[in-house]
């Protein structure tokens, strides 16, 4: 999701973003923290309310579910008089919703306005639909605008080229070729779409220094 899709982010000079998934956080400035981090940002909040993503609810290029748009504290009181769909939800519900997008295979992002602690937005994105990501991927300029401290790392004794993998990542870092699978961690953005759906658990997250940047 956008951050110009808030109609109240015109009242808030947005400074950098973050991406979240059920296993990691990544700042879009962009730094990743795990879920334990992503609970803090949550737990913290007085008031979470659940939408729907605005850009997949105007694309429909994609099945992923529509109703994960997070919003937080002031930004929540906002989106209860903006949208009759908008409910408020309890911290367990929340870290539900973030569960079941990640699922999905969509990437979580934040959104920070300058001189906040903490992000007020947490959406759910697309490669497809949203109006943020689906740029950067397919102008191939992720990588000169995400970065994150923590990377996918692959044990490659109990890989076995399934594939799954490689339909997970929106960034491109996998591929199979001859039937073996390539990884290049330098355009891995630390989502964490590919840890969990691994049916051999060969992937693994790791902190960004001890990875190769290839």
């Amino acid at each position: 999701m956008a951050p110009d899709s808030h109609e109240s982010q015109a009242d808030d000079e947005l400074d950098h973003g973050i991406t979240l998934s059920v296993n990691t956080l990544i700042e879009a400035d962009h730094n990743v923290y795990d879920l334990s981090e992503a609970k803090a940002i949550l737990s913290k909040a007085r008031r979470i309310v659940v939408g729907d993503c605005p850009c997949r609810s105007e694309h429909h290029r994609c099945d992923a579910p529509i109703d994960v748009c997070l919003t937080l504290d002031n930004e929540a009181d906002r989106s209860m008089k903006r949208g009759e769909k908008n409910r408020e939800v309890t911290l367990d519900e929340a870290l539900s919703i973030l569960k079941r997008s990640h699922e999905a295979g969509l990437v979580h992002m934040a959104y920070v306005a300058k001189g906040a602690d903490r992000p007020k937005i947490l959406c759910s994105c697309c490669a497809c639909c949203c109006n943020t990501l689906r740029p950067m991927v397919e102008k191939d300029t992720f990588e000169l605008i995400l970065s994150s401290k923590k990377v996918a790392e692959d044990n490659n004794e109990k890989c076995t080229a399934c594939g799954v993998c490689v339909q997970r990542c929106v960034f491109g870092a996998r591929k199979l070729q001859n039937g073996v699978l390539v990884y290049h961690p330098s355009r891995c953005m630390g989502c964490g779409v590919c840890v969990s759906t691994c049916p051999t658990g060969t992937i693994s997250m790791a902190p960004r220094q001890t990875q190769t940047r290839t």
